[in-house]
């Protein structure tokens, strides 16, 4: 973590929004670099997305742990592998056969 990287200054300002967010709450510098150092795991593009997420539900400035359910809820989705009950093609939608001479092919697997 490199405090003179680009990326570095945009979770400062992602933080600092989010903290904009709430003008009665005071946050110091020392809490932003807190969250920036405990965040900076979950990649940019998910950390803008579960800040939005948190601001839309928040009604007090959102924890490190709440910001980081956020995200964590986004990666389970994104990532969560297709359930399959299909023993041909397992989940796929294809599956694999022979024709009259040997070789193989694919077709559409209706399962």
């Amino acid at each position: 973590m490199s405090v003179n990287s680009p990326e570095y200054a945009a979770r400062v300002r992602l933080i600092g929004e989010m903290a904009a967010s709430f003008p009665m709450v005071t946050i110091t510098d020392q809490t932003i670099e807190s969250y920036v150092a405990n965040l900076y795991d979950v990649p940019l593009g998910i950390l803008k997305r579960a800040i939005l997420a948190a601001l839309e539900t928040a009604r007090f400035f959102p924890t490190i742990a709440e910001v980081r359910e956020k995200a964590d809820a986004m990666v389970a989705r994104t990532v969560q592998a297709p359930a399959f009950n299909c023993l041909k093609c397992f989940g796929a939608g294809m599956e694999q056969y022979k024709d009259d001479l040997g070789y193989n092919f694919a077709r559409r697997c209706y399962h």
